[in-house]
């Protein structure tokens, strides 16, 4: 009963030309107005054309398929290339909406029926029977504002003109008429109002923005996102977990372990590392823009490439001492101290690179924090030194016994007994009694030690390269991995001093999860994808989205050709079903329509009798449209008796009345029977 709205379309009146103009504005403003012209052209040519595509819905249903697939596949990618100070991807996905959606909106343009069903469009209706799923819809006014969505996203200074005169221009057809100039100033106050409310709205939010990041970092942010300081134990909490964090390549030659340093600490207060550090200075690019100096160009026989993650495209570089240079690094901005940590911001989610090391970098001489020893540590420093008769000044010398002393002497251990003297400080429980601990409690000790015989020293914080993967061919660095150690100045130049137990990483290893396996087997995928995604090649969307959607339209327009499916725009349609017959009741709707007006395109024939007040008020209406539809629409239709009864009471209706008042006795008469 409801198959009338087979060909009922949803639409509104175009202005000529809409599509084109809209999808040209969108590549003026995003620079892409060669490939726009290309695709504005293709869907006006119906204009000048004659020639329509005959589809079936389930051949629409492909295009809507593959709009879809289409979509899914540009927003994975942006998700993927985002981040990093490179843009938040929803928003780079909505600047290439033209383009993903253009073939659908071109065959519609170019086909016979110039709509979509909504069946086509949801999947929840191609097999329902409801009337609204063969309902046809003209999708071309959403994609106008798909192009005009789109186009805002690289908005400039003639956006909003641009988007007035469009709006204005779709807008003329559906004017008054006798209401031009009138019309046209409620345009223009309307366009006025509202860039003001833009601009006013943009206002706001960069004020809010600015309030909100105030207040985040007041009450909410990490006060130390570039560790600028670190207290005893903080690294021995992390040497619990096996997760990989990062892949060295190490030269061949290179020393194993090989550390790789993040910052540099110079002050010792309660059991707490501090860097007392001058701002960080902002280093200049060179070559193609990934190429970093960190000191002046000297010996740099060593090299290594490293893959590490960032955390929302900032963090601190892990770095061998006396790093020169940096290459492959792409990064909005990288700064350095003096102190040699070197901080990168705004770069992606992984970054590749290559270090360059020697024999100096870029940390600045001794200063006077340099040698500073705390007086609550004193005491027991100097019991040490005496008790190891270390008196020797000589940096080499100094820096081997001190080795040796904590290698044949002492312990590494993750777990800490209870302090044996609660006058002594947690290190000076460790040097006296104890005599075990972690990484952080012998470089701690070993830079004090070191200071308290004149010798320049400071406390390192980073990672060990230990654990090579041959099936990888490179080495992994887990949490676990994380390491302290001495710096100390030997008169010309800084070096590595690490007075941990050599066998520390091994017995680090033995505490490894039965399941460790498996969680490689998952890191190491997440890292070749991480790598894969950030460090693959640059490529842009704009780089090959419009010719991925040119060969993908080409080839379902030649499949399409192959079909044999090209009719013209006035000719009939082969294999499609016939017109409906002609009924006795359309003589009524003529009369109908010559009182009340012709019945608006789209609007189902039962809803317009409804609305001029028939259907429900005369009860000879209902009986006759539901006989009107069983003969146009029903397979079988009516018996040739029931037709003719049909047609009886349809002149019955024109000779006794033209309104529901004048057929009132009668209608009740026709009810009784």
């Amino acid at each position: 009963m409801g198959t009338e709205h087979l060909t009922t379309t949803l639409t509104l009146p175009r202005s000529p030309g809409m599509l084109g103009l809209a999808l040209l504005f969108w590549g003026l403003t995003t620079g892409y107005w060669g490939i726009a012209s290309l695709l504005a052209l293709v869907l006006e040519a119906p204009r000048w054309t004659a020639w329509r595509w005959s589809l079936q819905d389930t051949e629409f249903n492909r295009f809507v398929d593959f709009t879809l697939v289409l979509l899914i596949g540009t927003l994975l990618y942006v998700i993927n290339r985002g981040g990093g100070g490179q843009g938040v991807p929803i928003l780079e996905l909505l600047r290439w909406l033209p383009l993903i959606f253009w073939p659908l909106v071109a065959v519609q343009e170019h086909s016979r029926q110039g709509s979509v069903a909504f069946k086509s469009l949801f999947y929840s209706l191609r097999r329902s029977r409801h009337l609204i799923a063969s309902q046809r819809f003209d999708v071309g006014l959403i994609y106008w504002l798909i192009c005009l969505l789109a186009a805002s996203m690289d908005a400039g200074v003639w956006f909003f003109p641009g988007a007035a005169t469009l709006t204005l221009w779709i807008l003329w057809p559906l004017r008054r008429p006798g209401a031009r100039w009138g019309w046209g100033l409620q345009i223009l106050a309307g366009g006025i109002l509202a860039f003001g409310i833009a601009q006013g709205l943009q206002i706001l939010q960069d004020q809010v923005e600015d309030w909100a990041l105030m207040f985040y970092s007041d009450w909410f942010a990490d006060r130390d996102p570039f560790r600028q300081q670190t207290r005893l134990g903080e690294i021995g909490s992390l040497k619990a977990s096996s997760q990989v964090l990062f892949r060295v390549w190490p030269a061949a030659g290179t020393e194993i372990p090989l550390r790789l340093r993040q910052t540099s600490f110079n002050v010792f207060f309660d059991g707490t590392w501090r860097n007392r550090r001058p701002a960080l200075k902002s280093l200049v690019p060179f070559g193609e823009g990934d190429e970093w100096i960190l000191a002046p160009p000297g010996n740099m026989p060593q090299h290594v490439r490293i893959a590490f993650a960032l955390d929302r495209g900032r963090g601190l570089l892990p770095l061998p001492l006396g790093t020169q240079r940096l290459g492959h690094l792409p990064a909005a901005q990288i700064e350095a101290d003096i102190l040699g940590a070197v901080r990168i911001s705004e770069g992606p989610g992984l970054v590749l690179f290559d270090a360059w090391y020697g024999d100096r970098g870029h940390d600045a001489p001794p200063q006077a924090d340099d040698l500073a020893v705390p007086a609550n540590e004193r005491p027991a420093l100097a019991k040490t030194l005496a008790a190891w008769k270390l008196t020797d000044s000589d940096a080499a010398t100094a820096a081997e016994r001190i080795r040796v002393f904590f290698d044949r002497e002492f312990t590494y251990s993750l777990t800490l007994p209870v302090r044996q003297d609660p006058a002594l400080t947690p290190l000076g429980d460790f040097l006296l009694k104890s005599h075990q601990g972690h990484c952080e409690y012998f470089a701690s000790a070993a830079v004090l030690l070191l200071r308290s015989l004149g010798i320049p020293a400071r406390y390192a914080s980073g990672f060990s390269v230990q654990e090579y993967q041959p099936w990888d061919g490179a080495y992994w660095v887990r949490r676990r991995h994380a390491h302290a150690w001495a710096l100390m100045w030997d008169g010309e130049r800084w070096r590595d001093l690490d007075p941990t137990p050599a066998l520390w990483a091994g017995w680090e290893d033995q505490w490894a999860g039965q399941w460790q396996s498996l969680g490689d087997l998952w890191g190491y995928t997440a890292l070749v994808w991480s790598e894969w995604r950030w460090t693959a090649r640059e490529m842009r969307a704009e780089d090959f989205l419009p010719w991925l959607l040119i060969l993908l339209s080409g080839l379902l327009a030649w499949r399409l050709w192959r079909k044999e499916r090209l009719v013209t725009a006035t000719s009939p349609a082969k294999n499609l079903a016939p017109p409906p017959p002609p009924t006795p009741f359309d003589a009524i709707l003529e009369h109908l329509e010559t009182r009340y007006g012709t019945r608006p395109t789209g609007e189902p024939l039962r809803n317009w009798l409804t609305r001029i007040g028939y259907f429900a008020d005369d009860p000879d209406i209902p009986w006759l449209w539901r006989r009107h539809q069983q003969i146009r629409f029903h397979a079988q239709g009516l018996e040739e008796v029931k037709i003719q009864e049909f047609a009886a009471r349809v002149r019955h209706w024109l000779i006794s009345g033209l309104s529901p008042a004048h057929l009132a006795g009668d209608t009740r008469e026709r009810r009784s029977e």
